[in-house]
Formats: C-alpha cells, structure tokens, sequence
C-alpha cells in the first residue's frame, strides 16, 4: 500500500500496538525472503533486500535471524553511502539483546564507529570504540584488537591528543606485526602519519606514509598503493617538493577513477588544489575544491564536504571575496 503523505504513515505506524508492530515486521521479512527465493536468490540476498529483510526482522524481535544478514547489509549500506541508515540499522542490532556478542559484536561496533566517522559524529564514535577496545581485549583476538587500536588512535589523533594516539598506535602496530597482520600494520602507519602531520613533522609523516606505501605494494593492492602516494604527496607539499607532490596525487586520482572509488577521488582532488594554492594556481585550485566538494556530497562524507567548503573560502578570501566565503560557511552550518 502507497500512502498520500509520509506523515499519514508515521501517525497510523505510530498508533500500533508493539506487539503488533513486532509481528508485523516479522511477516514482512518472511515475504521479502520468500519473494527473492522464488526469483531464484535462495541462499544470499543481496543490495536492497538484504539491508530491507535485515531491518524488518531486527524490528520483528528476531535478532538471531537477523545476525546472519548484518554484515552484508552494512556492506551494501556503505556501498551506496546511505550512512545514516547503516548507523540506524548497526544501533538496532547492537541494542537487540543477545544477538550479538564478543568479536561479533566487537566488529559491528567498529564498522559503526567507521561510519559515524564520515558523518563528523565524533562523540558516538568514542563511545563505541570504547567499547570496541575492551570486548576485542576480552575476547583475546589480537587482529579484532589491532582494528580497535588504530580507531582510537585515529579518533584521539583528531582529538590532538597526539602523545596518547602515538602510544596507543604504537601498541597496534606491535601487535600486528606480532600476528603477521599486514593490512593492519599498514593501517596503522597511516594513522600515524596523520599523527605526524598534525604536529608538522612533515619527514616523520613522509617516513611513515612511505611504509603505508611499501606495505601496500607487497600485497598488491594497486588502490591502497595509490591512497598511500597521494599521503606520501601531502608530506612531499609541506617539504616544499611541490611537483613531486603533485604527481603523487595525479596518479591517486588516476587509479581512484580507474577503480571507481569515488571517496579516493574526492581525497586527490582536495590535495592537489591544496597543492595548486601552494603554488598560486588558484583558479585550478577551486576547480579541484568544487570537484572534491561534489564527489563529498555524492558519497555522504560530511568530514570532506566540511574541508572542501573551507578550502573553497580560503581561495575566496585570496581574491578578496570575504563575503561570499563567509556566505559559504553560513550555508555549511545551516
């Protein structure tokens, strides 16, 4: 049934009784279900239906069968930067007792805190990697613990707390080279790259991203390389090597597109018109910024849209156009 006006909906939803609500979303999962079996999708629902099936059953009470849906759902969810949702839909199997537990739990609560990440929803994001950090203790699995380690020192780098997020990374990175977890480690020296950025040791940041760099080529993963040159790039333009940074970020935009990463494309097109400023090419710097600032848009990164819109202003402010970038951060925070 198709209703006039959302709000007609949300009343008439709203007026159920729970128990009714409950059995409700539960027979509509078992339809969704039944309906993609007979399309001949029996043993994995995939996109839409899968994310559709999950939510209904965590709304019908049926964690348990929910469990078996969730990382694929968060997949899509995050695939298609519906953000919002994926947080929505990990809040509800987090807070459905006893669905999930130890690791399992442990690693929803870190793809959530990822998320809340990209929404700027920092405070959240703390609150789950809290947890995150003592379950992947408890648990004794020392990859899950590496994973939690790098989120808290990445949100406690954005925090400027960089002394305890340097302590905190250099933990991580121990225990990934304990366990032989590469991807982990080199997650690790990207957060302390970041970490060394920040507090403008832009040759310990070269050092570190160089690592990131090397690590991803040992495994093969052309992408990460490329993430890892176009960091290596942001350290090249604070030491002044301005032309080596900007072929570092022109090949991470080339692989990005070729890959279709749009975020990774968003990230190169924020660091070269950085870099194009640097060098007083600012007309070519605000093409990359209303670049970056659109493919922010498009994939829900809210932390990109809010740097774009900034880097925007301060070209603004160099061609004397103070107004229209104080005009563009009221628009920001309206």
């Amino acid at each position: 049934y198709r209703f006039d006006h959302h709000q007609v909906q949300e009343v008439l939803y709203d007026e159920l009784l729970p128990d009714l609500r409950e059995a409700y979303h539960a027979s509509l999962a078992e339809s969704l279900v039944r309906r993609y079996a007979a399309e001949g999708h029996p043993e994995r629902l995939e996109g839409r239906a899968v994310a559709e099936v999950c939510r209904h059953l965590l709304e019908g009470g049926r964690g348990e069968e929910a469990k078996r849906f969730i990382d694929d759902a968060l997949d899509f969810l995050g695939a298609v930067y519906l953000h919002d949702e994926a947080v929505a839909l990990a809040d509800s199997a987090l807070s459905t007792p006893g669905m999930l537990a130890d690791d399992e739990r442990a690693r929803v609560l870190l793809r959530a805190a990822e998320t809340l990440h990209l929404l700027g929803r920092h405070e959240d994001e703390s609150r789950l990697l809290d947890e995150a950090v003592r379950l992947s203790l408890d648990v004794g699995d020392r990859s899950l613990r590496v994973q939690a380690l790098v989120g808290r020192g990445r949100w406690l780098q954005r925090a400027a707390s960089y002394g305890e997020a340097t302590r905190v990374l250099d933990e991580a990175r121990a225990l990934a080279r304990a366990v032989g977890d590469a991807a982990g480690e080199r997650t690790v020296e990207r957060v302390l790259g970041a970490v060394a950025y920040a507090q403008g040791d832009f040759d310990a940041a070269r050092e570190h991203y160089g690592r990131q760099r090397e690590l991803a080529r040992a495994q093969g993963d052309p992408l990460e390389e490329a993430h890892a040159t176009g960091n290596l790039g942001t350290a090249l333009d604070r030491l002044g090597k301005h032309e080596d940074a900007l072929a570092c970020f022109q090949h991470h935009l080339e692989v990005a597109e070729a890959e279709g990463d749009l975020v990774g494309q968003s990230v190169a097109n924020g660091n070269l018109g950085v870099c194009l400023s640097d060098l007083g090419r600012y007309d070519d710097a605000t093409t990359c910024f209303e670049r970056q600032l659109d493919l922010a848009r498009r994939t829900g990164n809210r932390e990109g849209e809010a740097r774009a819109t900034g880097y925007l202003a301060f070209v603004d402010v160099m061609h004397g156009r103070t107004e229209l970038a104080l005009e563009r951060f009221r628009r920001e925070a309206g």
